[in-house]
């Protein structure tokens, strides 16, 4: 039979039935709370109910905690619980993020660099391979050509690993086309670049690509020696999709 009070409510895959408690004759409920409410707001003036909190449409950094190290890199928020999700970039070298169309993800990389220069003592470099970054968006420093030239120098910065003060964090767009924009002479120093940088702990690496052209660098060597690919971010759908991230 009905009973006033009487609902439903599912938890995880469980539904249960409960009861509430009758605080006051149902005719005198409102007056009840209306006076427990002006008791308790004079007992504790300064203590507020938390909002409720409401998943945003779009994603800004302003919704998300401020990240404090590489270890806790926010980088959106998770649906189940409506808090920050974070990320750990310092556990792996290397860190792959894909997508079907990484061209269509290009706010997820201004976001991301917005937290990675949040922590301290951390310098970002962008090596747009893709030409989709725009430097206007971003207070990183980013490199669009003379590839040539760049391999050498990152190559400086492995050397001087262990003497730097603070962190790099590379972050390549397409890096399957990186090889393919050196000279010949120049890809030995790419292989070389790559073979070592499983030593360099202050020199981190965001590889990013699409999923199709991901799985061209998957056979490399220094890939497979470097990647870790059951740690990642996979960006947009088809998730189940795909066959790189496990």
């Amino acid at each position: 039979a009905h009973k006033f009070g009487r609902g439903v409510v599912k938890i995880d895959d469980f539904s249960y039935e409960f009861q509430t408690a009758m605080f006051a004759k149902q005719d005198e409920m409102n007056k009840a709370i209306i006076n427990l409410e002006t008791k308790f707001n004079e007992k504790y003036p300064n203590v507020k109910a938390p909002k409720i909190v409401v998943l945003p449409s779009v994603v800004k950094k302003q919704d998300l905690d401020k990240s404090i190290s590489l270890e806790n890199v926010s980088i959106g928020i998770r649906k189940s619980k409506v808090n920050t999700c974070h990320f750990d970039f310092e556990k792996n070298i290397v860190t792959p993020i894909i997508a079907s169309t990484i061209e269509n993800e290009i706010g997820f990389v201004y976001g991301l660099i917005d937290s990675l220069l949040d922590i301290p003592n951390v310098t970002v470099r962008v090596i747009d391979l893709l030409d989709i970054f725009d430097t206007n968006c971003s207070k990183a420093t980013c490199f669009k050509n003379d590839f040539d030239d760049l391999i050498q120098k990152i190559a400086i910065e492995l050397n001087n690993d262990e003497t730097k003060v603070g962190k790099n964090v590379f972050i390549f767009l397409g890096i399957s086309k990186f090889k393919q924009l050196l000279s010949l002479d120049v890809k030995n120093i790419y292989n070389e670049v790559f073979s070592k940088i499983a030593e360099k702990n202050n020199n981190k690496f965001i590889i990013m690509d699409n999923y199709t052209q991901f799985k061209d660098i998957e056979s490399e060597m220094w890939f497979r020696s470097n990647v870790d690919m059951t740690t990642g971010i996979w960006l947009g759908g088809n998730v189940a999709n795909q066959m790189s991230l496990k």
